[in-house]
């Protein structure tokens, strides 16, 4: 009888675990409607790739996306733009519009998070009217273009000047931090692009939409996130693009130490600092999820 009793509870247990394992039990269902949250699509600012996105502590951001349940899709547009001597029109018609139609494979809302020049991209893919995300985070994104600061002068002016891109990419984020160096040349046409509109000091203007365009045209979402010391997009750079956006759910957030974080942070310091789990990403992470939904299932719909 004791051996008979304590067989029993096991093989209880094992049913239990076999009917969870069925598709075709709602709580089994259930559960795997909850595993995927949404789609993310992660893009670096130019010129670095997207292994930026998982550079930072315990697998970066990209990491801590995929921990809350969101399917993480990487594009690296400077890459191609390099290989196929893309201009700004033809990144957005190509690496940035394949990597929308992958997102949308799943029929789930997308959201899309840019670091930099990267942030741009979507409002003018929206003013094109051509495929674009459900929500938009912006991260050091340069919103400002009267007003370049001296070491993106000086790096647009020749990206070849290694001392150049020392002080761009080092600017305010700490000797901790590391630096994926691009593995190909800045894009020479979307450098191009790029130069003139901060000569230009209206924006990049994108097969005839201007910046004021693009983002007048963004009605969705919106989160901008700007690092207090950030050299490359200042605070008031960041303020812009959240200002002018005519979006009615629109967030914006300098952290550093005013904001009750354990430093000031960078360019890069927002996905690569050493504590930027903690400062950064969670928040994004937690905005994210009231609007796509978690782990647990809660969000807008």
């Amino acid at each position: 009888m004791p051996r008979i009793a304590r067989i029993v509870p096991l093989a209880a247990l094992l049913a239990v675990a076999a009917a969870l394992a069925d598709p075709r039990v709602p709580g089994a269902r259930a559960a795997e409607d909850r595993a995927e949250a949404g789609t993310v699509v992660v893009c670096p600012d130019f010129p670095l790739s997207a292994r930026v996105f998982r550079g930072g502590p315990s697998g970066g951001l990209a990491g801590a996306l995929e921990r809350a349940g969101h399917r993480v899709v990487e594009v690296d547009p400077w890459a191609e733009g390099h290989r196929d001597a893309l201009d700004l029109e033809g990144v957005l018609d190509g690496p940035v519009a394949t990597a929308l139609e992958e997102a949308r494979t799943h029929r789930r809302p997308v959201a899309w998070i840019g670091h930099g020049v990267c942030g741009l991209l979507p409002a003018y893919a929206a003013a094109r009217r051509s495929p674009a995300p459900d929500l938009l985070v912006a991260l050091g994104t340069p919103f400002d273009f009267s007003l370049p600061s001296p070491a993106l002068r000086r790096f647009l002016a020749d990206p070849g000047d290694t001392g150049a891109r020392d002080v761009l990419w080092r600017n305010g984020i700490g000797a901790r931090e590391r630096i994926p160096f691009p593995d190909v040349p800045p894009a020479p046409w979307v450098l191009r692009d790029l130069r003139e509109g901060w000569e230009s000091g209206r924006g990049p203007r994108v097969a005839g939409v201007t910046f004021d365009d693009a983002i007048g045209a963004w009605n969705r979402p919106l989160l901008v996130v700007a690092g207090s010391v950030d050299g490359i997009a200042p605070p008031e750079d960041a303020l812009r693009g959240h200002r002018l956006a005519p979006s009615t759910d629109r967030t914006f957030r300098v952290v550093g130490w005013a904001d009750h974080a354990r430093g000031d942070y960078g360019h890069l310091g927002l996905l690569l600092g050493d504590r930027a789990h903690r400062d950064v990403w969670r928040h994004l992470v937690a905005w994210l999820g009231e609007r796509l939904g978690d782990r647990g299932g809660r969000g807008r719909r």
